[in-house]
């Protein structure tokens, strides 16, 4: 695995549009309990450099790691990312990605996936290996399973 870093600068001070309206949720205790079994069929084998955690998440070490410089009325705090761990995604989540186009999806996904803020993915999906950002991809597939087998 490769030393080299990349920098990246994110100034937190800067401001930003207003998050949409989240939708509320209606929950009737009376609706029936879903059950996940979060290591069933879930496809392609993972990239070498993942690994399956007990909780369902997936934890990829980068080839290359990058170094983000966070800036914020608090002062600078540099932080090395070399690895990111991605989840399973709601509906919320891929909501979402279906509300970008192109290049612009993938980095949605992987920053709901990996619980990053997607201003921070889109620098760090910037400077990462592109092997990374493959194997990514692929961790992030692996919760969508291949689906049930129908026998043909």
């Amino acid at each position: 695995m490769s030393t080299d870093t990349t920098d990246i600068v994110i100034d937190m001070t800067q401001t930003q549009a207003a998050a949409p309206q989240e939708a509320t949720a209606i929950i009737h205790e009376d609706s029936p309990v879903i059950v996940v079994d979060e290591h069933a069929d879930l496809g392609d084998p993972l990239p070498d450099a993942a690994t399956l955690n007990d909780d369902g998440s997936i934890t990829l070490v980068l080839r290359r790691p990058v170094s983000v410089l966070r800036r914020s009325e608090r002062g600078e705090k540099r932080e090395e990312i070399t690895e990111l761990t991605f989840n399973r995604l709601n509906g919320a989540d891929m909501r979402a990605v279906g509300a970008v186009s192109g290049v612009n999806a993938q980095i949605v996904l992987l920053a709901k996936s990996s619980r990053m803020r997607e201003a921070v993915m889109g620098k760090v999906y910037d400077a990462m290996d592109a092997a990374d950002i493959v194997d990514a991809g692929t961790c992030v597939e692996r919760f969508f399973g291949s689906g049930p087998k129908t026998g043909r």
